[in-house]
């Protein structure tokens, strides 16, 4: 159950060259009004007022930075601000106009976009970059865009290379935010850890999103650094005559911009980006791997003292729950399950997340059940949006996060003797993000990840007769908390000072912070086994 640390293959910012009808990508259910700026329409529907105005204060700043580093946008940008998905996500488009779409859901903090303290700031910045590079044309073609108006094939940038597209955003959004990919340890690391195994991708494989590792996260992690490359080897002014000279090629010529901007063909320059990408800190570590699935493993949980139930996604079959026997090491699929970390079990059961198309244009999570010993899988919630569940030692009570516009609420729900869903918020307020509840062994209290707006991921803990709240750990990005058996200690996720994650663990009563200094370079949701003689997570 090693793994290299978690990739936004889905959660992470797609570039669309299409507009779809609104009717057919939007809940028919969402009413849309629009707030203006002088360079943007910003379009939002009920639920969203208060982001959207935050959010139109951000934009008319974001392009105000980036106008003055790659150059204005080419026309009015229309910003469609949703709330229909549990996943965190926003693209853009310059035909048939300039067009992004920002999903309101922020990331929690353990995935490769969770380095953030405001997501619709770092999302809106990557999606501006997008519009500012696609929609600039130049020299004839310009003179023909002019001309013929808005059509694809005028528009050279949007017939560059995937890794060149996003490379180009990921780099700005964290350049224009401090935050973001660029700087984090655990998206680095993945790149790092390729050139100590001698596995970095060629140029003509940079943009691959499919089956090869790190699957879609491949284009952003090759594309940020190699345009952070160039800017510190020539300069951020650099990166405007590069976007200015492939807008004026023909379409799938761009390459030929490198040797007039830099004097050096793109494969001598990704040559030398390869040679400078440094080689990780390796940390000696005495943990047993696991599984060899490869890919991403997340969430384990102890079942009983001899089984571990694990999500799995890969490229070999549907992304699935699995139980690990580790008397024998073998694995077996539970249930299938698409996307969703957090496990609980409970009576023989164990209950999960999962995302479902909703109205046939919404990706929202779900809770549901499966037997251990082979019963069928149950939905218990519909339309809930309810992710990262728990059940109370006891077996009484489900703790889950809800999804909202502006929040991700802790809540709880009656579990036993009879399931009824009525559900009650014991944290909701804006700006404030919750993930991976969990149940003391006491059933008394509750720890939690929280993310504020401007603020780091905490660790907190919450009294849960009354909500009352008490921050554990602020520093840094904390995540997938996990109790010892006796309730004494707190082990979690955390990454500080630009480091991949690692597991630490810190007294209930607070105190300092230890570092599990034998776990690896790379660390991340820790489960202590119910004799709490040892440590499985996912690294």
């Amino acid at each position: 159950m090693i793994r290299v640390p978690l990739l936004a293959a889905v959660l992470s910012v797609a570039l669309g060259t299409s507009v779809s009808v609104a009717s057919n990508r939007y809940d028919s259910r969402l009413r849309f009004q629009t707030i203006s700026t002088p360079r943007f329409d910003i379009h939002f529907h009920q639920g969203e007022e208060a982001l959207a105005q935050r959010l139109a204060g951000i934009v008319e700043d974001v392009a105000t930075a980036i106008d003055g580093g790659l150059g204005p946008a080419s026309g009015r940008v229309q910003v469609i601000l949703v709330d229909q998905h549990d996943l965190s996500n926003g693209w853009a488009t310059p035909v048939p106009y300039n067009t992004i779409e920002i999903t309101a859901a922020a990331p929690p903090a353990d995935t490769t976009i969770g380095n953030t303290d405001d997501w619709l700031r770092l999302v809106f910045t990557h999606e501006y970059t997008h519009i500012v590079h696609l929609s600039r044309t130049g020299g004839w073609i310009g003179g023909l865009r002019r001309a013929f108006g808005r059509l694809p094939v005028l528009y050279p940038n949007t017939f560059t290379p995937i890794w060149q597209i996003e490379g180009i955003a990921t780099w700005q959004e964290s350049a224009q935010t401090g935050a973001g990919r660029v700087p984090a340890g655990d998206f680095r690391h993945i790149l790092q850890q390729a050139a100590a195994d001698r596995r970095l991708e060629p140029v003509d494989r940079a943009s691959n999103r499919l089956v090869d590792w790190p699957s879609g996260t491949t284009p952003y992690l090759y594309g940020a650094y190699f345009h952070q490359f160039l800017a510190e080897r020539y300069g951020a002014d650099a990166l405007r005559r590069l976007t200015d000279e492939t807008s004026k090629q023909l379409p799938y010529f761009g390459a030929r911009a490198f040797r007039k901007v830099f004097g050096r063909s793109l494969g001598q320059l990704w040559a030398e980006f390869e040679s400078a990408v440094p080689r990780p800190d390796q940390r000696a570590s005495s943990a047993s791997r696991l599984t060899t699935h490869g890919f991403f493993v997340t969430g384990p949980r102890f079942a009983d003292a001899t089984h571990v139930l694990y999500s799995l996604e890969d490229p070999h079959g549907f992304p699935s729950l699995r139980e690990l026997d580790l008397r024998s090491g073998r694995s077996r699929k539970v249930a299938t399950r698409y996307l969703g970390e957090q496990v609980a079990v409970s009576s023989g059961r164990a209950i999960f997340d999962q995302i479902e198309m909703v109205h046939d244009v919404g990706l929202q999570s779900d809770l549901y059940t499966v037997g251990l010993n082979g019963d069928g899988v149950r939905r218990i919630t519909h339309g809930a949006r309810a992710l990262d569940p728990d059940v109370s030692p006891d077996g009484s009570t489900l703790v889950f996060v809800v999804q909202r516009a502006d929040r991700r609420e802790l809540s709880i729900a009656p579990l036993a003797p009879a399931f009824q869903w009525t559900p009650r918020a014991l944290i909701s307020v804006s700006d404030q993000h919750f993930a991976a509840p969990r149940w003391s062994p006491d059933g008394k209290r509750i720890i939690a990840e929280r993310r504020l707006l401007g603020g780091p991921s905490e660790i907190v803990l919450v009294d849960a007769a009354t909500g009352q709240l008490r921050v554990i750990v602020a520093n840094g990005r904390n995540a997938g908390p996990s109790w010892s058996p006796d309730g004494s200690t707190i082990f979690f996720a955390t990454a500080t000072n630009d480091q991949p994650f690692r597991i630490a663990s810190i007294s209930v009563h607070g105190g300092p912070v230890r570092m599990l200094e034998n776990a690896g370079t790379s660390a991340q949701w820790p489960t202590v086994s119910p004799d709490g003689r040892s440590l499985v997570f996912v690294g």
